[in-house]
């Protein structure tokens, strides 16, 4: 099996860790990221009428929902490391390729945005959640 260098020369840049590192990159992009998505959120629920419990409710699970991604985050540039030395290694160990998938740790944050969503859906009335739902499609152009 050839190596990186022997596929796209030497000296080949190759993205690090720290290319992909959504908490320092370009300022923090995590965080610009998590707050559109809040301020989204706002203009939804504005554009739903909802009451100040509603909206309390809705920022507790998406809070939730955060926080979950936020951890799954924190393992991203050991991840990313061990799947550069795999991809850059002579001989790739599929075995240490299949442990790099961490069903676990995806689930838990899929369970998490499940659970948010739940929540929400508890919360508000098929009308308010309608108005969301359409929101979220303008705002995303997939009206």
């Amino acid at each position: 099996m050839r190596n990186w260098e022997e596929i796209a020369g030497p000296g080949t840049a190759v993205a690090t860790a720290d290319d992909f590192n959504l908490d320092t990159r370009h300022g923090g992009r995590y965080d610009s990221v998590k707050r559109m998505v809040e301020a989204m959120i706002d203009e939804a629920l504005d554009d739903a009428k909802a009451r100040s419990e509603q909206r309390a409710a809705v920022y507790g699970a998406c809070s939730l929902a955060f926080a979950a991604v936020e951890e799954h985050l924190k393992n991203w540039d050991a991840g990313l490391a061990q799947a550069l030395a795999l991809f850059e290694s002579g001989d790739i160990d599929l075995a240490q390729l299949d442990k790099l998938r961490s069903p676990a740790e995806h689930r838990r944050v899929v369970d998490a945005i499940a659970q948010s969503i739940l929540d929400v859906y508890g919360v508000l009335s098929s009308t308010q959640r309608m108005v969301v739902a359409d929101h979220v499609r303008a705002r995303l152009g997939r009206s």
